[in-house]
C-alpha cells in the first residue's frame, strides 16, 4: 500500500472510531438528562429530613406533628427527641391543619402548614444533588400560599413554626 493510501485508510478509520464513540455518549447524556428529571427516593428522604430537622427542634414535652402522607413514607422520617410524626391519609387531612410538602419542579420543593379547607402557608426550598452530595436551603424571600375551598380569600391561619410569606 502506498503511503498516501495508508494515511488516508488510518485517517478514515479514526474518524469512523470518532464518530462511534461520539454516538454513543450523545446516547448516554440523553438517557441521564431523562433520569435527572425524577428526583430518587432517597435524595427525598434526605430532603424531608433535613427540612423537618430544620424546622423541628428537640423538646421536653411531647407534641404531635401531622404531616399529609402525600408524597412521603414514615421510614423517611428523622427521630427527635420529644417530637412524634404521624402521617395523615386524604381523608383525615382533610379537616385537619397539618404539615406538607408540595413538589414544585425538580429543584425546589415548598413545605407549608395549613388544611384543604382553608389553604396552605409555607416556605420554599432549593436544593441540588448529584451521587455523592445532597445541597438543600431556604429561600429568604420566597413563600408559597394557596387557597382552598375558600377559592381565594387571602387569609391564612399563621402556620406554629412557618413565618407568613409577605403578602
Amino acid at each position: 500500500m502506498k503511503p498516501e493510501r495508508k494515511i488516508q485508510h488510518n485517517l478514515l478509520i479514526s474518524l469512523l472510531l470518532i464518530l462511534i464513540l461520539s454516538i454513543s455518549c450523545f446516547s448516554q447524556t440523553s438517557e441521564s438528562n431523562e433520569e435527572s428529571d425524577v428526583i430518587p427516593e432517597q435524595v427525598m428522604k434526605q430532603i424531608v429530613r433535613k427540612v423537618l430537622i430544620h424546622y423541628f427542634k428537640p423538646r421536653s414535652q411531647k407534641r404531635v406533628v401531622y404531616l399529609s402522607k402525600n408524597e412521603i413514607q414514615q421510614s423517611w422520617l428523622p427521630k427527635i427527641k420529644g417530637v412524634k410524626f404521624q402521617l395523615l391519609n386524604p381523608q383525615q387531612d382533610r379537616g385537619t391543619h397539618h404539615y406538607t410538602f408540595r413538589d414544585f419542579d425538580k429543584h425546589t420543593i415548598g413545605f407549608g402548614y395549613g388544611y384543604s379547607g382553608s389553604g396552605f402557608n409555607g416556605d420554599i426550598w432549593h436544593f441540588r444533588f448529584s451521587k455523592q452530595t445532597l445541597k438543600i436551603w431556604k429561600s429568604d424571600n420566597e413563600g408559597f400560599g394557596s387557597s382552598g375551598i375558600d377559592h381565594g380569600l387571602n387569609y391564612f391561619e399563621t402556620p406554629p413554626i412557618i413565618k407568613k410569606q409577605n403578602q
